[in-house]
């Protein structure tokens, strides 16, 4: 696979979903490749989840804390003037 990719979401007509992961090339209606990685979940919120967990997991830098006492534990302070 290229290294290049981007992940997909396909809804299946029993209401599951995949996330299904292509070489970012492909184009909606072509078949993936062979061994493309697909993990399945049950509803669209859980994929979502999902792929938002394993975007914040590779850049860690842009995850939000939602406990305002601890945003900016990690943020650098600014430079002055």
């Amino acid at each position: 696979m290229s290294p290049v990719s981007k992940t997909v979401l396909h809804v299946w007509s029993d209401g599951t979903c995949s996330l299904l992961t292509v070489p970012l090339d492909w184009r909606p209606g072509e078949v993936a490749p062979e061994g493309s990685p697909e993990v399945r979940y049950d509803s669209a919120p859980d994929a979502m989840a999902a792929l938002a967990e394993a975007g914040r997991a590779q850049a860690p830098t842009m995850s939000w804390e939602r406990d305002p006492a601890r945003r900016g534990l990690f943020a650098e302070p600014a430079a002055p003037g």
